[in-house]
Order: structure tokens, then C-alpha cells, then sequence
């Protein structure tokens, strides 16, 4: 697959392609990206674009809002180094959650993940109060619900929102929607 810019681009294939892949998660969010998103397709190192070393490892599909908050090239360079040439499910084991203040922070303590974490914008302030208000609803309904919370869980896709934190609090029962394949994880 080809990324085509200019005025006659069409990527809906790519972006189809990218969204199958990631199983309808923004790559950087968490958040599920139904018919009704504006999804973007997102490259990870800006500096590639439109160049021939540009290619699908680099690209990403991302909610609207995250590709324009990460910003263009000189973002990038001011946030170097950031891991470059691996997927980010392959860097999600130096990231950590916390489920007190629905942040996510580098396990490792190291900068490489701390500019990843900046760059994405995984922690501006209207993620972490949209993942707090997912898990005040998961919480309420997980107390209310009369049968398997796994199965209230996929009842909706964007109750699969935000892996990270879900992984944290439900992890029992999201092992088992993992298993079924549901994540991109």
C-alpha cells in the first residue's frame, strides 16, 4: 500500500487497511473509532512523509485530535529520542498506567519513553478526564450488570476503550475479550 498526498489523494483504503489492523483503536488514545470518527492516518515520524523511506510501519490510523496536537517536524525533533522503527504495541512494555491519576508514565524511567508519552499526548488533560468518566461508568455498570461483565463489556465497542486502564482494573475479564481477539494487543 501507498500513502498519496496532494490534491488527489485517496487513502481510504489505506486508512481502512490501518483501522482493520488496530481493530478500530486510535493508535495513540485507546479510544474506539467507529464509522461516525474522523480518523486520521497518522505518521509516526513526521519527517518521512511523502518520502521514499515513508512506509506502513510508520503509519498509524488516530483520532482527529491526537494527530494534530502531536504536531509536525519540529515537535519531533525537539522531542528526540523517541524508540523509532518498532510498532507501538512493541513499546507498550516500558509503559506503565496509573489507575490513581489515569496517566500513563515510563516503567523504566527512561527519557526515550518519557518523549513517546509527551509526543502522543497520551496524557493531555481531556484523555485522562474521559478515561476517568470510562471507568466511573464501567465501575456502575459492572455493579449493576446481571450477568458476565465480559459479556457487558463487548456489548458496545467503545466500552473496550482505553485497553490500558481496563486492563488495570478488569483484568480478569479482559484477558478473556483478548483471547477473542477484540484488542489489537
Amino acid at each position: 500500500m501507498q500513502y498519496r498526498s496532494g490534491k488527489a489523494k485517496d487513502n481510504s483504503k489505506l486508512k481502512q487497511a490501518l483501522l482493520t489492523e488496530q481493530k478500530y483503536f486510535c493508535a495513540y488514545t485507546e479510544i474506539y473509532c467507529d464509522n461516525h470518527s474522523s480518523t486520521d492516518i497518522e505518521h509516526f515520524n513526521p519527517t518521512l512523509k511523502n518520502k521514499a523511506d515513508d512506509h506502513y510501519e510508520n503509519w498509524y490510523a488516530v483520532t482527529h485530535h491526537p494527530n494534530m496536537i502531536k504536531g509536525r517536524t519540529p515537535r519531533w525533533e525537539s522531542l528526540q529520542p523517541v524508540p523509532n522503527g518498532k510498532k507501538l504495541h512493541e513499546l507498550s512494555s516500558d509503559i506503565g498506567y496509573d489507575i490513581d491519576e489515569h496517566t500513563f508514565y515510563s516503567l523504566s524511567d527512561t527519557q526515550t519513553t518519557k518523549n513517546l508519552i509527551e509526543l502522543i499526548q497520551i496524557n493531555y488533560e481531556p484523555y485522562i478526564s474521559d478515561r476517568k468518566k470510562q471507568l466511573d461508568y464501567l465501575i456502575f455498570s459492572k455493579k449493576h450488570w446481571k450477568g458476565e461483565f465480559s459479556d457487558f463489556l463487548k456489548s458496545s465497542k467503545g466500552n473496550l476503550s482505553f485497553y490500558s486502564m481496563l486492563k488495570e482494573v478488569f483484568n480478569e475479564e479482559i484477558e478473556l475479550i483478548k483471547k477473542e481477539g477484540l484488542f489489537p494487543i
